[in-house]
């Protein structure tokens, strides 16, 4: 028997995205853009450039798989 568990992908991904952008906020009061985003890389196990991209608010499509 299979039994499928949820993993909420897009909600924590967006919960995440969130979480960057109100750190990056706080950060740049104290630190260059730069730093905040190196920073933030290293912390969120992120490429510096997909911080960019979620502070930035370029985002793309969700790659989780649609449900059934």
């Amino acid at each position: 028997m299979n039994m499928y568990i949820p993993r909420c992908t897009i909600a924590m991904n967006a919960l995440r995205d969130r979480q960057i952008i109100e750190d990056f906020d706080e950060m740049i009061q104290e630190m260059s853009t730069r730093e905040a985003f190196n920073q933030l890389a290293r912390r969120y196990h992120r490429s510096v450039v997909a911080i960019k991209n979620t502070v930035n608010g370029k985002v793309h499509p969700s790659r989780a798989k649609p449900r059934p």
